[in-house]
C-alpha cells in the first residue's frame, strides 16, 4: 500500500462512519461523471472507499484518514477530487491513500 497525501493535520473531530459514506458517494459521483478521470488508471469496479480512520502517528501528530481501492497511489487528479468533495462537505484536513 502507497501513501498519498492531501491536507494533512486534524483539528476537527469526525464520525468516521459518516466520513466513509461520504467518501463512498463521492468515489459514486466520480464513477457517474469519468470525464474527469480520462487518463487516470482507475478500477471502476473497485473505486471505492474500503475505510476511514483517525491516527495518532510516532510524533503525536493525529488526523484523519480515508483509504480507497481500485487506484493507484499516483493518482493525483483523482486523489485532489475526492479531498476538494470532501472539504466542501466539511471534512477538512483529511489524508488520501489509495490502494491498487
Amino acid at each position: 500500500m502507497k501513501k498519498s497525501f492531501m491536507n494533512i493535520g486534524a483539528k476537527m473531530n469526525y464520525n468516521l462512519k459518516e466520513l466513509k459514506k461520504r467518501t463512498i458517494r463521492i468515489c459514486d459521483m466520480a464513477n457517474k461523471d469519468r470525464t474527469k478521470f480520462k487518463n487516470a488508471a482507475i478500477n471502476w469496479a473497485d473505486f471505492q472507499c474500503v475505510q476511514a480512520a483517525y491516527y495518532i502517528d510516532s510524533c503525536g501528530e493525529t488526523g484523519y484518514r480515508v483509504y480507497v481501492g481500485g487506484t493507484s497511489s499516483d493518482n493525483s487528479t483523482a486523489i485532489e477530487y475526492i479531498a476538494e468533495e470532501l472539504a466542501k462537505s466539511g471534512y477538512e484536513n483529511v489524508e488520501v491513500i489509495f490502494e491498487w
